[in-house]
C-alpha cells in the first residue's frame, strides 16, 4: 500500500468520525430544543395555573372586605343612631 493510499484511507476515517460525531451532536442538539421547549411549556402552563389561582384568591379577598366595608358602614349607622337617641 503506498504513502497515498494509506494517507487516503487514515483522512477517510476521519472524515467518517467526524460525520458520525456531528450527526450525534445534531442528535443531542434536537433532543435538548426539544426538552427545553417542553419545560417551557409546561412552566407555561404551570404559570397560567398558578396566575388564575391567585386570581381567584384575590377577587374572593376583594368581595371580603366589600362585605367587611358594608357590615362597618351599617355598625357606624346603627351606632350614630343609637348615640342620638341617647
Amino acid at each position: 500500500m503506498s504513502e497515498f493510499e494509506k494517507e487516503k484511507a487514515l483522512m477517510k476515517q476521519k472524515i467518517e468520525y467526524l460525520e458520525k460525531s456531528l450527526e450525534e451532536k445534531l442528535t443531542k442538539e434536537r433532543e435538548h430544543a426539544s426538552d427545553w421547549r417542553n419545560q417551557k411549556s409546561g412552566l407555561s402552563l404551570e404559570i397560567k395555573t398558578l396566575a388564575s389561582k391567585h386570581e381567584a384568591e384575590l377577587k374572593l379577598l376583594l368581595q371580603q372586605i366589600d362585605e367587611e366595608k358594608d357590615k362597618s358602614s351599617d355598625l357606624e349607622s346603627r351606632l350614630a343612631e343609637k348615640t342620638q337617641k341617647l
